[in-house]
C-alpha cells in the first residue's frame, strides 16, 4: 500500500509540472515547438533515406535531428528568458522578517525584453547552508522547500509593476529567489 501512495504521489506531481508548463505556453511557442519538431523530421527522414550510402552521412543527419529535438526546449527557455521575455527585478524589501515566522517581499519587475508579459511566478526557494560543498550539489538539484507567487500582468516593452506578497511559516536562514515572466496568451 505505501509503494502506490509513492507512485499516487509521483503521478500528481508529473500531472502538475506538465499542466503548469502548458499553462506558460503562448501559440508562438507552440508555433516554434512546431517548425523545430518538423526540422526534426525532416533531418531523421533524411538519415533514414540515406541508410544504403556511406556509414557517416545517414549517421550525421540522424545526430543532427536528434541534437535539433533536444536542444529546442533549452533553446526557447534562453531565448525567452534572455530575449523575448528579459526582466529586471528592483527589490525594495526581500527578506526574511525578524520577529515572524514569515518572509515579505515588494518588488519592481521592469518588462525589458520585446514582447508583452503576461504571467510571472516568483520563486523563493529555501536551501541548505552553502558554505559546505556538499549542500551546494544538493540545493543545485533540490531545494529544502520552494514557495511560488503567480500574478497575472499586462507588461508591454518598457513598463513596470510592483507586487508584493508573504509567504508564511518561513523559519529558514538560507534562501534565494528569482522571477520569471512568460508570455501573454493571444
Amino acid at each position: 500500500m505505501h509503494f502506490i501512495e509513492i507512485i499516487r504521489e509521483y503521478i500528481f506531481l508529473a500531472k502538475d509540472f506538465f499542466l503548469s508548463i502548458l499553462s506558460i505556453l503562448t501559440p508562438f511557442d507552440f508555433l516554434i515547438f512546431l517548425i523545430c519538431f518538423i526540422v526534426f523530421v525532416c533531418l531523421y527522414m533524411i538519415g533514414c533515406l540515406l541508410a544504403r550510402v556511406r556509414f557517416f552521412i545517414p549517421q550525421f543527419f540522424k545526430l543532427l535531428a536528434f541534437l535539433v529535438f533536444f536542444a529546442t526546449p533549452v533553446g526557447m527557455y534562453y531565448v525567452s528568458q534572455e530575449f523575448f521575455y528579459k526582466t529586471q527585478v528592483n527589490y525594495r524589501m526581500n527578506k526574511s522578517l525578524e520577529y515572524a515566522p514569515a518572509y515579505f517581499v515588494d518588488a519592481d519587475v521592469k518588462n525589458i525584453g520585446k514582447r508583452e508579459i503576461g504571467k510571472c511566478v516568483y520563486v523563493l526557494n529555501a536551501i541548505r547552508n552553502p558554505i559546505y560543498p556538499k549542500n551546494k550539489i544538493l540545493n543545485f538539484f533540490s531545494s529544502l522547500h520552494t514557495y511560488r507567487y503567480e500574478f497575472d500582468t499586462s507588461l508591454k516593452a518598457g513598463q513596470t509593476q510592483n507586487f508584493k506578497t508573504t509567504f508564511n511559516d518561513f523559519d529558514y536562514k538560507h534562501y534565494e529567489s528569482k522571477v520569471f515572466c512568460f508570455g501573454k496568451k493571444d
